[in-house]
């Protein structure tokens, strides 16, 4: 009997060269099943991890492998090895169950298998139980020689850009880091501009004016001649490696192995500025977005800015769209998507009867009290950011520690104070109009900022998979925060 076989070829990131590439499975694939007289019904290809220790989106051809097993239209899949189907227990046992129940036989290592046998389950789950454990010993492997890399100081991952690294030509081991005599006087200028005053705009304006490449240009082709952005001189501005410090996890653990582009006080001096940069701030009249400013990062909690996306689609397509962005790149989001989403949810929820009952409204003068509490929080910035440096000068990171512990809670404070002073006539009007969807759908869009804000906080978690799209998918990562009455 014609048995009709799906070749199921995966591969990750091989960076060695060694592993079997998908065409070199897809060919060694075909010819055991000519060999053996299969008919190849179905070739699936999947680029990805197939462990639990590094899978980053939904695995959609797998998935699509198990509903073709599941439904009877295949007698046998055949993968180049275990591993390569999954490596992890779970999916095994998916797997099994699968072919079990529909009489499937898994096929590798030019030997086939019957899930349905007690042997052969057996035999089939120990190379699963091996590859899950070959996953997890080199998981731990790298785990640890990126924490020894960061203690000792030494980089981890891409270079960073105003430096150099140097192998040795024969064993491709790290020599040194060195200064890049081109891009480094770049980084420099950019930490003097913004320490005299200059807005990332106009920094990353001047740079586009002398046609400074910007960085990581060739490793984002798709945004080739679109320059520098605000965005990515922030990011510059904001890595403590440009100071010789070694960061890991998001926090600096001591002094970096490369020489510093800039001291430790003119990088401390460009973070107070930024910190400063980014506070809150009264409504700005050029704003031409809904949530800019508004939207916050579920990740860091930063602002979101608008933007361009692009994205591109085969061999070709490049599709460019309006977007919020994350200032430090953990989500981006369809600005036609999220507005959508929250213009919604205001009018839902400011159409409630009662709603004005559960507002926090107050009284008093609210610009003279914002201001107070805007001078205090930059008070306490100011003294952290100086104990900071103090603290990284003397090697005692307790005593900074100690000095967060007392000064950020009253900064958290400040802010809840802050975003308390919302007594906005607009709120009120527009929940007593009577119609509340008619009063917002002609209200300018200051005006539906200032309520917005006075409402709410909205938070975008990022994409579960990359390639996520669409306004179901957007709905889910939209979190909100409604302001309410305290007592």
């Amino acid at each position: 009997m014609l048995i009709d076989a799906l070749i199921f070829a995966r591969v990750s990131h091989d960076s060695s060269g060694f592993g079997r590439s998908v065409e070199e499975q897809v060919a060694d694939g075909v010819k055991w099943a000519e060999q053996e007289g299969w008919k190849v019904a179905r070739v699936i290809r999947e680029t990805g991890s197939a462990s639990r220790f590094s899978s980053r989106r939904e695995r959609v051809e797998w998935a699509e492998a198990l509903r073709l097993i599941g439904g009877g239209r295949i007698g046998i899949l055949l993968t180049w090895e275990s591993s390569r189907a999954t490596r992890d227990l779970a999916g095994y046992a998916e797997l099994r169950d699968a072919c079990a129940k529909a009489g499937v036989l898994w096929g590798y290592g030019r030997k086939v298998y019957d899930l349905g046998t007690r042997d052969d389950r057996f035999r089939t789950g120990l190379d699963a139980l091996l590859a899950e454990d070959e996953v997890a010993r080199t998981s731990e492997r790298i785990r640890r020689a990126v924490e020894a890399n960061a203690n000792a100081g030494r980089p981890h991952g891409r270079n960073l850009y105003g430096y150099l690294r140097n192998y040795d030509p024969r064993t491709r081991a790290l020599r040194s880091v060195d200064v890049d005599p081109d891009t480094a006087p770049i980084v420099q200028e950019a930490y003097d501009l913004a320490a005299a005053g200059a807005t990332l705009y106009a920094i990353a304006k001047r740079l586009n004016g002398r046609g400074v490449p910007p960085r990581n240009e060739k490793r984002m082709p798709h945004r080739v001649g679109e320059g520098w952005t605000p965005m990515a001189v922030k990011q510059m501005l904001s890595t403590p490696g440009y100071a010789g410090l070694r960061q890991f996890r998001g926090e600096v653990i001591g002094a970096a192995d490369w020489p510093p582009l800039v001291s430790i006080e003119h990088w401390t001096a460009v973070q107070l500025v930024l910190r400063k940069a980014a506070r809150p701030r009264e409504e700005r009249p050029e704003l031409r977005y809904l949530l800019t400013g508004i939207a916050r990062c579920g990740v860091c909690g930063g602002v979101m800015r608008s933007g361009r996306t692009t994205k591109r689609r085969g061999e070709s397509e490049v599709v460019r769209y309006l977007s919020y962005n994350c200032e430090t790149l953990h989500t981006t989001i369809s600005m036609k998507h999220l507005d959508l989403i929250v213009e919604e949810q205001v009018v839902a929820r400011l159409s409630q009867p009662g709603f004005l009952d559960t507002f926090p409204q107050t009284g008093g003068v609210v610009a003279e009290d914002r201001r107070r509490l805007l001078e205090e929080i930059d008070d306490l910035n100011d003294w952290l950011e100086r104990v900071r440096v103090l603290a990284l000068a003397s090697k005692l990171p307790d005593m900074l520690l100690a000095q967060e512990r007392l000064v950020q809670p009253q900064i958290e404070e400040n802010l809840r104070h802050l975003r308390a002073l919302t007594e906005i006539p607009v709120v009120t009007n527009l929940v007593e109009s009577g119609d509340v969807a008619g009063a917002w759908a002609v209200m300018d869009l200051a005006s539906k900022r200032k309520v917005i804000r006075s409402v709410m906080t909205v938070r975008v978690q990022p994409a579960p998979f990359r390639g996520a799209r669409g306004i179901w998918q957007a709905a889910e990562r939209t979190m909100f925060e409604w302001r309410a009455r305290t007592s």
